[in-house]
């Protein structure tokens, strides 16, 4: 994915990572891309529209990572 050029991905899960080492976490920082966990309602974003994502985060000073409020703008038609 990174190769391709993505720049933000997001999981419905609570850590994109499963070992100790959070390897997903310290790739992301190295090659500046970002992840956003603990979505939810997935499966009922449509899968044959176009969508817009908006994710707005917390400003949190001196920290890496933010609770934030994610939306999907979805055309009504």
């Amino acid at each position: 994915m990174l190769d391709r050029g993505i720049l933000v991905f997001g999981v419905d899960a609570s850590t994109c990572d499963h070992g100790k080492d959070k390897a997903t976490h310290m790739l992301m920082r190295k090659r500046v891309c970002y992840h956003i966990e603990n979505l939810t309602n997935l499966d009922k974003l449509p899968q044959d529209k176009v969508f817009t994502f908006v994710c707005n985060p917390l400003l949190m000073l001196d920290s890496s990572a933010a609770p934030f409020r994610a939306l999907a703008l979805v055309p009504k038609k």
